[in-house]
């Protein structure tokens, strides 16, 4: 699951008038991984309004041989 809370504002100065616009509230989403993964390993960075989230997957077992006698 991923959240966020966010406080926007934005100001506009003309000759006449001062507009300024605020907007806040929050965010959930939650994203189905196709994989299995190291979630304990999990990064989250965000950078110019980027969101960016980085999770390992578990490395695949192998395949092992059996020989039936």
């Amino acid at each position: 699951m991923v959240e966020a809370k966010f406080d926007v504002e934005h100001s506009l100065t003309g000759a006449y008038i001062t507009l300024t616009d605020k907007k806040s509230g929050s965010i959930r989403r939650t994203v189905q991984l196709p994989k299995k993964v190291i979630a304990e390993k999990a990064k989250a960075s965000y950078k110019n309004g980027i969101l960016k989230i980085e999770i390992p997957k578990v490395e695949k077992e192998p395949s092992v041989e059996v020989k039936i006698d």
